[in-house]
């Protein structure tokens, strides 16, 4: 099962993420990034973090 298999995987910082999203999607994103002065990649990480504290 996959979440064994993270679950006993040594924690790696450089974890890369890939995700699908069509060009409107991404237009959305890079435009939403560029309103609040950010990269699309530091959204993307305060977005997932703000998810993890949430889950906590």
């Amino acid at each position: 099962m996959m979440t064994e298999n993270v679950k006993n995987a040594p924690f790696d910082p450089q974890v890369q993420l890939h995700i699908k999203l069509s060009f409107a999607e991404r237009a959305a994103l890079k435009k939403l990034a560029t309103a609040q002065g950010l990269s699309i990649e530091k959204l993307l990480q305060q977005q997932i973090k703000q998810l993890l504290e949430n889950k906590a």
